[in-house]
């Protein structure tokens, strides 16, 4: 058993996450990311039954939780952080849903004024054609990308059955290029709002997931690693977790959050319920039209200056029985220009190819391990 250790656990955007098939050389969603945090955290271990990369567990088997089991580390000896990613696509719909990405759309006009100006709309437009177009650095490392679409094993698996009956042919399931990742998106936003079975399948999971770490006597500090809609996945579970594994969850990083949209657009509204991470840091772009800024209050709107604040959501405090701020830290960084080139899709919405969001998180673990000492 390896310890103390602080682990990092990722989260992706749901429809994004594919876990790894070593068989057939195919690395999971998450291996990219692992090979550059270790750039710049030297400590971090390796998946010590793969021989490499991240630790992934997957719902929803009976056997998914074995994974965790403290008899089986989490990291190669000799490490003091390790990196567990999750995946949890296999709970997701296999249809988009038409009648929930109309009802957000719906409710997003309604309320679009109290989200975004005129200048803002203008501005984010303007943001994500320039990150549709631009292609990264030449001479610069190439990186596989975060946006990795699900379906990619499915075609795999349907190509390996066409050679076996070569007069099928293989069905057009969703549109290809950037236009893919707007499907991929319209079908989990849809799901994950407008169906409730689904949702509380997924932080379930989740939750079920960061008790288990949390109750490992090998890992003594959790830092989570969300990003696009696993942010608001995030978010969901923490808020609603229960106060004895919140005491191992030391820090929070949202990246490319579409959280202020939720709370503006979708009627979300801004309490936080029990989420009080110690370290909370939003990582975005401002060409990233999923993303926006965390830390002014709630009547700052896109578009308008940046001021700062305590930050977006609040929290009710039994101990001083009134509500306070839950404090959030806002990065900005420039992914259509610092990211590595290779990945697909939105430029600007793939964090996890730019080495300055990987410094950030770099940083926020050194912390959380400074204080766990």
């Amino acid at each position: 058993m390896s310890g103390p250790l602080t682990c990092l656990v990722t989260i992706h955007g749901i429809g994004f996450e594919e876990p790894p098939d070593d068989g057939q050389g195919m690395p999971g969603y998450a291996d990219a990311l692992h090979s550059m945090l270790r750039e710049v955290i030297p400590g971090l271990g390796d998946d010590p039954e793969r021989g490499h990369g991240a630790v992934y567990v997957a719902g929803p088997s009976p056997t998914s939780m074995d994974r965790l089991d403290p008899s089986r580390p989490l990291a190669t000896p000799g490490a003091h952080c390790a990196h567990v990613a999750l995946v949890y696509t296999c709970f997701e719909e296999s249809m988009p849903d038409p009648l929930g990405l109309f009802a957000i759309i719906l409710w997003s006009v309604r309320y679009a004024r109290s989200y975004i100006t005129a200048r803002g709309a203008v501005q984010m437009l303007v943001g994500t054609l320039q990150s549709l177009r631009r292609k990264g650095s030449p001479g610069a490392t190439s990186y596989p990308g975060s946006l990795r679409l699900r379906d990619e094993a499915q075609r795999r698996q349907l190509r390996n059955r066409m050679r076996r009956h070569p007069r099928r042919r293989e069905p057009n399931r969703r549109p290809s290029g950037p236009f893919s990742i707007v499907w991929q998106v319209s079908q989990d936003v849809g799901g994950y709002v407008a169906r409730h079975k689904y949702r509380e399948r997924v932080r379930s999971f989740v939750e079920a997931v960061l008790t288990s770490l949390s109750c490992r006597e090998d890992v003594r500090a959790i830092v989570l690693n969300t990003h696009s809609n696993g942010t608001v996945v995030g978010f969901d579970v923490l808020s609603d977790l229960d106060p004895s594994t919140d005491l191992k969850i030391r820090g929070l990083v949202t990246a490319g959050s579409p959280l202020r949209k939720y709370a503006d657009l979708l009627g979300w509204g801004t309490d936080a319920g029990r989420l009080c991470p110690r370290r909370w840091i939003n990582v975005w772009d401002r060409r990233d039209p999923v993303a926006d800024s965390l830390q002014p209050p709630v009547t700052w709107r896109r578009g308008q200056p940046h001021t700062g604040g305590p930050g977006l959501f609040h929290r009710w405090s039994p101990a001083e029985g009134e509500l306070g701020p839950v404090t959030v830290t806002d990065r900005m960084v420039d992914n259509v220009q610092d990211a590595r080139p290779g990945g697909g899709g939105l430029r600007s919405h793939d964090y996890w190819a730019n080495p300055g969001f990987c410094q950030i998180l770099a940083d926020l673990h050194d912390e959380v391990e400074r204080e766990s000492e």
